[in-house]
């Protein structure tokens, strides 16, 4: 009810008890019965798996702004963020990150400022900044052994990436397997799909394939495919197991995050 102006009209499933206060600020009140179809439901799922239902992020921003709302301001822009990074568009990515943090700067939301942290790590990281990427990164693991971070698994992965392209195995193992730790621990499957795949990628440069197959064998068996982090297991598989895995039509939408790891290989 605060989001809205006065004289506004209130369309809700649930009754709202707080009479005097509508009627303080001549706010309308509309009641929506809403019946349960489980075909209807069916056929949006449907249409959500095959990409044809799109939420114009970039719609949510100015009511978000206008409610005054510091986790829905952050997780608009963070969002739009993220997609504009799958699509490769880094610039515009990065200005949707850099209004993020003016807003949470701006209410003072703290968690979404944490949250930066690990989107601004990846964000270089993608750029090719691997000496900024590694900063960030040990930043992020600095406050994890304080606080556990979301982000700690990932800032590994990124340390591993960045150590095998530098010929630094032994380190590159030490932080693919403690990311692939950490991942499991948490149980979040936007984690847990590629600390697999970093960590199979790891044992395969360090000559140990016979292993890499065995965290490959596990990826493919517990996990979706569909799932789009999974995007670069075909080249992966094919280095470890020396044969071609057809995942193509399953994988789209692409993440490209994967995408710009497998393409960055002058990082600075």
């Amino acid at each position: 009810m605060h989001a809205l102006k006065k004289g506004g009209v209130l369309v809700s499933i649930l009754a709202y008890a707080d009479e005097a206060a509508l009627k303080a600020k001549g706010v309308q009140t509309r009641y929506v019965f809403v019946a349960p179809n489980g075909a209807q439901l069916e056929t949006l799922a449907k249409w959500a798996d095959e990409g044809k239902l799109r939420v114009p992020l970039a719609a949510v921003l100015p009511l978000a702004e206008a409610a005054k709302a510091p986790q829905s301001i952050h997780e608009a822009y963070n969002n739009l963020a993220n997609i504009l990074l799958q699509l490769g568009r880094l610039d515009k990515a990065s200005d949707a990150l850099a209004q993020a943090r003016a807003a949470d700067e701006r209410y003072g939301y703290t968690p979404g400022l944490r949250w930066l942290e690990g989107e601004h790590m990846q964000e270089r990281h993608l750029r090719g900044d691997w000496n900024d990427a590694l900063t960030l990164a040990d930043q992020i693991i600095a406050a994890a052994a304080r606080s556990p971070r979301y982000h700690e698994a990932p800032a590994r992965m990124i340390r591993s990436e960045i150590l095998l392209s530098r010929g630094e195995v032994e380190p590159a193992l030490v932080e693919s397997e403690r990311a692939l730790a950490i991942a499991l621990e948490s149980g979040d499957e936007q984690v847990v799909v590629p600390a697999l795949a970093f960590r199979a990628r790891a044992l395969a440069a360090a000559g140990r394939e016979g292993e890499a197959d065995e965290v490959l064998a596990d990826l493919l068996a517990s996990h979706d495919p569909a799932y789009a982090w999974m995007h670069e297991l075909p080249p992966l598989v094919n280095a470890v197991r020396g044969s071609a895995v057809d995942l193509h039509h399953t994988l789209l939408p692409v993440n490209v995050y994967f995408t710009f790891h497998g393409g960055v290989t002058g990082g600075r």
